[in-house]
């Protein structure tokens, strides 16, 4: 409610660790090391909030749907503009700097989540593969740090969603079907190696964020 930064101690007590305010924010996306905050506002405007130091730093207004590397020193997003052909996924440093265009996007921008593997290899999934054999099938591209697809999944329905294992191995993702009425199966894959061929269903019936 306040729009300050906590963290939670092992008595369960909340311990404020900033003092400046963010009640405005319409997103937060924290680096997995609890040093950078990225703040999506609805005004447009854009921050990478060091919670360390207190510095901020300001990012262009058409960038969007931050996730940072593992250490927290870079920054994967979309870069969406009026021209679909200038649409890009892209990665720079968190303080907006070194910026290097991964992929265009062109008319795909809602089909590409950006998911930055711990081990910084795949830096978002694409749901634009091969429409697949068996109802309510697609294919899930993981694209690295070159743009290009490093390998696939074959997932058993829509709404993909998925996490990273700690070291970038593995994947948990949820799918659904709107046939079973949207209801989401869990399902663990590799994502080494021969990558979506060890894969298993869990008999768990929630959204992988859960």
């Amino acid at each position: 409610r306040d729009g300050l930064f906590y963290i939670i101690d092992s008595s369960g007590e909340l311990i404020a660790i900033t003092d400046k305010a963010f009640a405005e924010a319409e997103t937060v996306v924290i680096a997995d090391s609890g040093t950078k905050a990225a703040l999506e506002f609805p005004d447009g405007s854009n921050i990478i909030y060091d919670l360390v130091t207190g510095e901020q730093t300001t990012l262009p207004n058409h960038w969007e749907d931050f996730e940072f590397s593992d250490d927290g020193e870079e920054v994967a997003n979309k870069s969406i503009s009026i021209d679909p052909n200038t649409n890009a996924l892209i990665i720079s440093s968190s303080d907006g700097s070194q910026t290097q265009v991964v992929a265009g996007l062109g008319n795909n921008a809602d089909e590409v989540t950006v998911n930055m593997s711990p081990n910084n290899q795949v830096v978002a999934f694409s749901d634009t593969g091969q429409t697949q054999s068996g109802f309510g099938r697609d294919e899930i591209y993981l694209i690295d740090l070159d743009g290009e697809a490093i390998g696939s999944l074959i997932v058993e329905g829509g709404n993909f969603s998925a996490i990273w294992s700690l070291t970038g191995s593995a994947i948990l993702y949820s799918v659904s079907l709107a046939s079973a009425g949207d209801t989401p199966s869990l399902w663990y894959t590799n994502a080494t190696g021969s990558i979506g061929s060890e894969r298993e269903r869990i008999d768990l019936q929630t959204w992988v964020e859960k």
